[in-house]
């Protein structure tokens, strides 16, 4: 049996990808890094709390099998350049780089649609840093998943995701042929992709957009 070890384990994606990992009898333990206690309680759930700016402190809890990052913000919600590339970039690098440390070799995280170094956006540039610097780290298993507008009910409100999310519901049907990547996507659909990418454990840097995703994520 296996041990995952989470963050973003509150957010939309992540909270689901929790649930599915302590359903699946592959695991024996699931653990997840909480800036406080979440309320969940299961026999196989280890919540482990920190403090993003110091995770060094908990570094040596930082052990398992396999490792999923669903951490994400959005500049509005962040409120400057600085804090929004700390949750993007260099919470994902510290947590990458303890599990690493430890003899972890698959490792899961979720960028966006369009993660580019080269975009003109600062949003993409950030996500686009983050996969090459994790590409260097040299894992056995790297699976860059990007998926398009994430859609489903959230603990945090962000208005513009919601206002993004009900103009997608209107024209989705559009979106067909090669342009199935830029449909709007469930976070319960990523997360079971999610857990089918790492049962079948592909060797390497793979990445994983919306359209496949999707795929992956429906039965």
């Amino acid at each position: 049996m296996k041990k995952a070890i989470i963050v973003g384990s509150t957010g939309l994606v992540g909270h689901e990808l929790t649930e599915l990992l302590l359903a699946n009898s592959l695991y024996s333990e699931v653990i997840t890094l909480v800036r406080k206690q979440s309320g969940r309680k299961h026999l196989k759930l280890r919540e482990v709390i920190v403090e993003f700016d110091h995770l060094e402190k908990v570094k040596d809890q930082i052990k398992a099998d396999e490792a999923f990052c669903c951490l994400g913000t959005t500049m509005k919600k962040a409120g400057s350049k600085e804090a929004f590339e700390k949750v993007d970039l260099i919470y994902p690098l510290n947590f990458a780089k303890y599990f690493h440390a430890h003899g972890g070799n698959e490792f899961t995280i979720i960028t966006a649609m369009g993660a580019d170094e080269q975009s003109m956006f600062y949003y993409n540039q950030i996500k686009g840093r983050v996969e090459r610097e994790l590409e260097q780290m040299k894992f056995e298993v790297l699976n860059i998943i990007r998926p398009s507008l994430l859609i489903g009910e959230r603990k945090e409100k962000r208005a513009g995701e919601g206002i993004g999310a009900f103009i997608f519901s209107l024209i989705d049907w559009m979106f067909v042929g090669a342009m199935k990547r830029y449909k709007s996507i469930k976070g319960i659909t990523v997360a079971k992709a999610m857990v089918r990418i790492q049962e079948n454990n592909t060797e390497g840097i793979n990445i994983y957009t919306s359209d496949k995703l999707q795929v992956l994520g429906t039965p």
